[in-house]
C-alpha cells in the first residue's frame, strides 16, 4: 500500500494537533497537580457538613492538595468512635505543627467547602507521620437560622404575655 504525500502530512497534522491538544489540557486542567508528589494528613472533624472528595486543602491561604478519603474513625477510636477523619494529600514541602488549627470553611456564601489550615507557632513540634491533626468546629449558617428561629419564638411569647397583661389591666 503506498502512502501519497498529502495523507502523510494530513496524518502528521493530526497527530500535532492532538499532542498540542493534550498538552493543553494538561497546562489548563490543572492536571500537574495529579503528578506531584502529596503526602498524608489526616485531620479528624466531629462534624464535616457535606465536605466532599477532592475539594480544596490551604494552608494560611495557600492551595496545598486536597481531600482524597472521608472515612468514619470506627470502633478503634476510644475518644469517640463516631468522629470522621478526613484524608488529604497535601504537599511534602508543607511542615504541620501539633498547635495548627484546621476548620471547614466555605469559599464565599454559597461556595464550595474547603479545609482551611492555621499555622501553628513555632514552640510546637512537627505533627509526625500518622499522627492525626484535630480539626476545630465550624461556624454554619444553620445555626444562625436556630437561633433566629428560637428568637422570634421568645418574640412571640414576650407579645402574648404583653397581650395578656394589657387586656387584664383593661378589664381592672
Amino acid at each position: 500500500m503506498e502512502y501519497r504525500s498529502s495523507e502523510v502530512k494530513a496524518g502528521m497534522f493530526i497527530f500535532v494537533s492532538l499532542i498540542v491538544l493534550a498538552g493543553m489540557i494538561f497546562m489548563l486542567g490543572n492536571l500537574q497537580d495529579f503528578i506531584k508528589p502529596k503526602r498524608p494528613l489526616r485531620i479528624t472533624f466531629n462534624y464535616t457538613g457535606g465536605l466532599e472528595i477532592g475539594s480544596p486543602v490551604r494552608y494560611a491561604g495557600l492551595a496545598i492538595g486536597r481531600v482524597v478519603n472521608i472515612e468514619l474513625s470506627g470502633p478503634n477510636d476510644k475518644i469517640n468512635p463516631e468522629r470522621i477523619i478526613v484524608v488529604t494529600g497535601i504537599d511534602p514541602a508543607i511542615q504541620i505543627r501539633k498547635n495548627s488549627t484546621a476548620m471547614i470553611k466555605t469559599s464565599g456564601l454559597m461556595g464550595g467547602l474547603y479545609i482551611d489550615i492555621r499555622p501553628g507557632t513555632g514552640k510546637a513540634g512537627l505533627l509526625g507521620e500518622d499522627e492525626p491533626l484535630l480539626g476545630q468546629e465550624s461556624f454554619e449558617f444553620a445555626k444562625v437560622g436556630d437561633i433566629m428561629t428560637e428568637f422570634v419564638r421568645q418574640i412571640e411569647r414576650f407579645t402574648d404575655i404583653a397581650d395578656t397583661l394589657a387586656t387584664d389591666s383593661k378589664a381592672t
